[in-house]
């Protein structure tokens, strides 16, 4: 007895210093866990402990690690609207009751996710009728940290669907489960974990840069509230996660153009720490609001997430193009419009329910036929139409001409009409068009959707085929004997020219005179891997190859041979090519009084090995000093 007693008092210190079980922070009263999937339970206790989970029926057991972490996995259940208690042992017990099983959906993003139910459109009617105990919602408390947390900083606790604090959720999240809940019919969760004025970084895992190897240089990444916010609720089992953000980063100078990669580091890091594969990602575009990002601005940001949500498996997007009005507000009231089209996605792509279309029309491609363009969209639904009985609006075509003013295409508005999943679109000044975009501007008069009322989203068609200036030069200003000084291109065609006819200008043997074509490709450059000099004519060719090179031209590839062959010239490796000149040296043109090279066909070579021979633009004749 004694014995006992000792050995009692020496152990008791050691038991005050024991881990006491813990659940992670996800699992409280009323929790939704996923349906049809694994679902991970985790928490912490002693190093080497055994841990005990029953749940409906099911007993897991697993031993702690060297630091207390234990894990394990509930064979997937089935939906249920019956409360039932999860119960974990070791060497106390914790149970959570009220426990749900069902659909459960992650959301986070900055303030348009953050944005509560009070304050949007119909508010009050809504919070009123808030009244669903199988709908759920967990919310996150604010928080940042420097390294991956285990838990939440701050608890929190799952909550019923109630007046009394529907308002404080996510208008987005709780919009989208409400639809769930009504197609569905089964319980539905939503964890929220979102703060305004944050840049999508804030909220990638560390893990995410290498989905999007652009971003790999950068330094000082801030990781902190994925490290507080969404590392705690790591590996909770989700149908999927939806994310509403980009005003910060349209906000930073540079980011518009890598808010792809942004997005796709997001998606690639979530998907990795989770391990519960490409499970679904949706998110929705901001809303204009020409008083915080211009029109071009958040255009060329849409274009670049739309593009990386097509390229990236399993995703989706929201268009909210449409879900303003005269006052344009950086955040919307309308967030029942976007939650709804969330759920529209999800239910579509997931749950196989039947509609003509669940996402925003988007393009698919382009045909010119003499001075109509003609663009394919998808999720047309029955077809394509218009909002509001009006005329379509929005549509801009261009021809190719380049401003250099504004640095941009020209683009005039487009007559448009629409047959099934077709848009056709003429403008009366555009001969040949090349290209369209719409909703490049926002303007209350877009109006055009899906049979089921989805706008179709900004978009460009594609970059308009290169604009080429054509020059033609001589190494003398007395150029008055000029033969075919007008041959080179004039609109959409190929490079074909009189190059070199003879010694122009009175160019003799003892004053023989370089001539020389210089194509210019324009800011967006070309990348070739070589090129092709067609029907070179009669006699000895010599052509030089050359590129700017500061104030000088650098010889990239060079021909000396036979004139009547088509030589291809490589280059030693691929470039990007803004302007390219073809040089004939001086004492070639000026030994071949017949000519040396005839009715010319300039030809890219591109890196996979094709042939590029049709450009648009316009020739000017151009004197060198």
């Amino acid at each position: 007895m004694k014995q006992t007693l000792l050995t009692a008092l020496l152990l008791a210190p050691l038991a005050l210093h024991a881990a006491e079980l813990k659940l992670a922070s996800a699992f409280t009263d009323h929790a939704v866990l996923q349906r049809d999937v694994a679902v991970p339970v985790w928490g912490q206790a002693d190093a080497g402990e055994d841990v005990t989970v029953e749940f409906a029926g099911q007993k897991k057991t697993a031993k702690a690690d060297a630091s207390g972490k234990w894990q394990v996995k509930l064979d997937p259940l089935p939906a249920s609207a019956e409360p039932r208690t999860l119960t974990v042992r070791a060497r106390n017990t914790v149970t959570v009751s009220d426990v749900l099983v069902g659909e459960v959906w992650l959301a986070s993003g900055q303030s348009n996710m953050q944005m509560g139910v009070k304050g949007t459109f119909n508010d009050v009617e809504t919070i009123k009728n808030a009244d669903d105990p199988l709908l759920r919602g967990f919310i996150c408390a604010v928080e940042q940290a420097p390294a991956e947390q285990a838990f939440l900083k701050t608890p929190t606790k799952w909550e019923l669907a109630a007046p009394t604090n529907v308002g404080g959720w996510s208008a987005v999240t709780y919009f989208m489960a409400r639809k769930l809940r009504a197609e569905l019919k089964v319980p539905v969760g939503i964890m929220m974990a979102s703060c305004g004025a944050t840049p999508a970084q804030i909220w990638t895992a560390p893990e995410g840069v290498e989905f999007a190897p652009k971003l790999a240089g950068e330094k000082n990444v801030n990781h902190a509230m994925y490290h507080a916010m969404i590392h705690p609720l790591v590996p909770y089992a989700l149908r999927g996660a939806i994310w509403y953000q980009g005003e910060n980063n349209l906000h930073q100078a540079g980011e518009t153009a890598i808010y792809g990669d942004r997005f796709k580091a997001l998606v690639g890091g979530w998907r990795k720490v989770w391990g519960q594969g490409d499970f679904p990602v949706y998110a929705v575009e901001v809303a204009p609001c020409p008083s915080w990002y211009s029109n071009t601005q958040l255009a060329q940001w849409c274009n670049a997430l739309s593009k990386a949500v097509r390229e990236t498996k399993n995703t989706g997007l929201v268009v909210s193009n449409d879900l303003t009005d005269s006052q344009q507000l950086l955040h919307p009231v309308q967030k029942r419009e976007v939650g709804d089209r969330l759920a529209l996605l999800a239910l579509g792509n997931l749950h196989g329910v039947k509609m003509a279309a669940c996402a925003s029309p988007e393009y698919a491609s382009a045909t010119v036929d003499g001075a109509t363009l003609k663009l394919k969209l998808t999720q047309s639904g029955d077809g394509i139409k218009s909002k509001d009985g009006q005329p379509l609006f929005g549509f801009e075509i261009t021809g190719g001409e380049f401003d250099e003013k504004v640095k941009d295409y020209i683009y005039l508005p487009a007559q448009a009409t629409a047959k099934g999943d077709t848009v056709i679109l003429t403008n009366d000044k555009i001969a040949k068009p090349v290209a369209a975009r719409y909703a490049w501007a926002y303007s209350e008069k877009n109006n055009v959707v899906n049979s089921v009322g989805l706008p179709v989203n900004t978009f460009l068609s594609k970059n308009p085929p290169l604009v080429v200036k054509v020059l033609r030069g001589w190494t003398a200003k007395d150029n008055a004997n000029q033969p075919n000084a007008n041959n080179a291109i004039d609109g959409v065609g190929s490079i074909w020219t009189s190059w070199i006819c003879k010694p122009f200008g009175g160019g003799t043997k003892d004053a023989p005179l370089d001539a020389w074509l210089a194509v210019n490709f324009g800011k967006d450059k070309l990348t070739l891997k070589g090129v092709k000099i067609a029907s070179l004519g009669a006699g000895e060719a010599h052509v030089l190859v050359q590129i700017p090179d500061g104030k000088n031209w650098k010889t990239i590839g060079e021909y000396k041979g036979k004139g009547d062959t088509s030589p291809v010239i490589p280059f030693a490796e691929p470039l990007a090519i803004e302007e390219i000149r073809f040089l004939t040296p001086a004492a070639v043109a000026a030994a071949a009084p017949g000519g040396v090279v005839r009715h010319t066909q300039i030809i890219g070579i591109l890196p996979d090995g094709k042939e590029i021979t049709n450009f648009t633009g316009k020739s000017e004749i151009k004197e060198q000093d």
